[in-house]
């Protein structure tokens, strides 16, 4: 008898605005179906969730009725695990730095728990946030430790990209990263 080989089993930061999108009911908005069924994949994949202080703040003020079942159904499995949220001054400094707008800056430093999270886990965000992922990315020319966080937003990146890469246990994809830079 065969089996079926181990999926590598990821650390996984989901943003707040994911939490307010995600939706299972029938004719919802294709995000809100899109966001639901890719936390469904990280359910049944049994990927975990990595939370911080700051993130279920956010997600206590901004989550939908599914994440509130989605989040106890991943609590009751034992599948969150706390991360710090705290970010080093100096790099968090340095990323600011590394972008020029005064709005760029509010998005980067309201949501630097998230990448504070994802370094200290599986380098792995799941947001929508479409110009904090471009302020990221943009900061990441600069800082490092910046380049090999994926960040993920099952609307730009398509639904069954997003399951597929998933169920193969998430390995590295390049062109999902921060720092990723195509070849010309």
């Amino acid at each position: 008898m065969t089996t079926k080989p181990t999926v590598p089993r990821k650390l996984i930061v989901v943003d707040a605005d994911v939490a307010r999108a995600c939706s299972s009911r029938t004719g919802a908005a294709p995000l809100s179906s899109d966001c639901a069924k890719t936390l469904r994949a990280i359910y049944g994949i049994c990927h975990r969730l990595a939370i911080t202080d700051e993130g279920i703040a956010e997600w206590n003020c901004h989550q939908s009725p599914f994440f509130i079942e989605w989040r106890a159904d991943m609590a009751s499995r034992g599948k969150l695990e706390r991360r710090s949220g705290a970010f080093d001054a100096e790099l968090a400094d340095g990323i600011v730095a590394a972008v020029t707008t005064g709005r760029a800056e509010h998005r980067i430093r309201k949501d630097l728990h998230l990448l504070a999270a994802a370094l200290s886990a599986d380098q792995i965000v799941l947001s929508c946030e479409v110009k904090a992922c471009r302020d990221y990315a943009s900061a990441a020319t600069a800082i490092d430790a910046l380049r090999d966080i994926h960040w993920i937003n099952p609307r730009h990146h398509h639904l069954a990209d997003v399951v597929s890469w998933l169920e193969d246990g998430a390995p590295p994809r390049d062109e999902w990263k921060l720092g990723y830079e195509p070849d010309d």
